[in-house]
């Protein structure tokens, strides 16, 4: 049996922080120098040393002197290694969807923005009667079955419906997704293609994807918000074709590198597929030692609202992490659609032509699972 008294444990509790500093003054500090360090700092906008310490940064400079407050007792080992470079901190994109991005990667932008991607340039194009040229121009210009046109906007170019795209294309399928992302047009041709051209199995095929039926319009081809994900089961086998994922990692990660973007959080894992199905196929892509950054993978609430065993759940699915993809105890959650397709929720007295937006989640519901992933 161990004993002690207070005076022992109070002893032993004031020399270890004395011990430990021991260890780290025994501990090498390195110093790199580089060309320019962009700080960020308005006090030292840009500085010449970086002292770090066990991966931390501790201090920045612009001569080793200046750092003598750091490494004083300690054994400072200057590096060579970024001597020509210039440094900025990583930036952290907060809200990306790697898949999403990957498959956005293989389509067509038709905007009312320029995009300046790996794939080439695409002009924005504003105006009612511009952007359906425009289209009518790229249909024929996109290989494959269906064609996917990402980019469209009410406010910018009009309106957009079944009856607008059998105009423009008759004969192929095709899918026009809005700026948001969040609905999807689709011609007869493309209806047809999925197997929806009849009202009754269209309606079907909404309710066994667990939709809302305001969601989606048969007359005018519209999936929108929990009515999108019935269109994208059907794309899935286009979308998510292996060599198309391959070449729109490739694309957003090069991306990503260029625009000094080191770590991205996935608000919404499980978009195009299920948790698993897409956790792999981003490990896949982001865990391994070439990767340039980070990423932190996120469940939807709906996909574990029917799991028990929400920590055992986090266990196993552990199998997809790594020191380049992060999955800890985070939760997505949907309340309402998005504000770029005017779906966004509002009280009275809504939008300018009297709708008030769409909910996703309803807010008792979104109340019972705020309080379970809170608890």
């Amino acid at each position: 049996m161990l004993t002690t008294d207070r005076r022992t444990v109070l002893a032993g509790l004031a020399a270890a922080p004395v011990m430990q500093g021991s260890r780290i003054k025994n501990r090498p500090i390195n110093i790199f120098e580089a060309k320019k360090i962009v700080t960020m700092e308005r006090s030292l906008p840009s500085a010449r040393y970086m002292a770090v310490d066990n991966g931390r940064v501790l201090a920045l400079a612009n001569s080793v002197e200046e750092l003598s407050a750091w490494t004083q007792g300690r054994l400072p080992v200057v590096r060579k290694d970024f001597a020509d470079k210039i440094l900025f901190p990583g930036l952290v994109e907060p809200h990306l969807h790697p898949m999403q991005a990957s498959v956005m990667l293989n389509v067509p932008f038709l905007a009312p923005d320029d995009w300046e991607l790996p794939t080439g340039s695409w002009p924005g194009v504003t105006g009612q009667d511009a952007y359906r040229s425009r289209l009518a121009q790229i249909i024929p210009q996109t290989a494959g079955i269906p064609v996917v046109v990402w980019g469209h906007h009410e406010l910018f170019h009009g309106p957009m419906d079944r009856t607008v795209l059998d105009q423009i294309e008759s004969r192929r399928p095709v899918f026009v997704w809005q700026r948001s992302f969040h609905d999807i047009y689709a011609n007869t041709r493309a209806l047809e293609w999925m197997g929806l051209n009849d009202k009754t199995a269209f309606f079907e095929a909404v309710k066994a994807g667990g939709a809302k039926e305001e969601h989606a319009d048969f007359e005018r081809g519209i999936f929108s918000e929990t009515a999108l994900q019935v269109a994208i089961a059907k794309l899935q086998p286009t979308l998510l074709a292996p060599a198309k994922l391959e070449i729109g990692f490739g694309h957003l990660q090069s991306m990503m590198q260029q625009r000094g973007v080191t770590t991205a959080a996935d608000m919404a894992t499980g978009i195009f597929a299920r948790f698993n199905t897409e956790a792999a196929l981003i490990a896949r892509a982001f865990g391994h030692s070439q990767t340039h950054a980070r990423t932190m993978l996120m469940p939807m609430a709906a996909e574990l609202d029917h799991v028990d065993d929400l920590d055992a759940w986090m266990a196993e699915a552990q199998k997809f992490a790594s020191d380049t993809v992060i999955l800890d105890k985070r939760i997505k959650l949907f309340a309402d659609g998005a504000f770029f397709a005017q779906n966004m929720r509002m009280g009275e007295p809504g939008y300018s032509d009297g709708h008030l937006g769409k909910w996703l989640t309803e807010p008792e519901a979104l109340r019972t699972q705020l309080s379970r992933y809170w608890d």
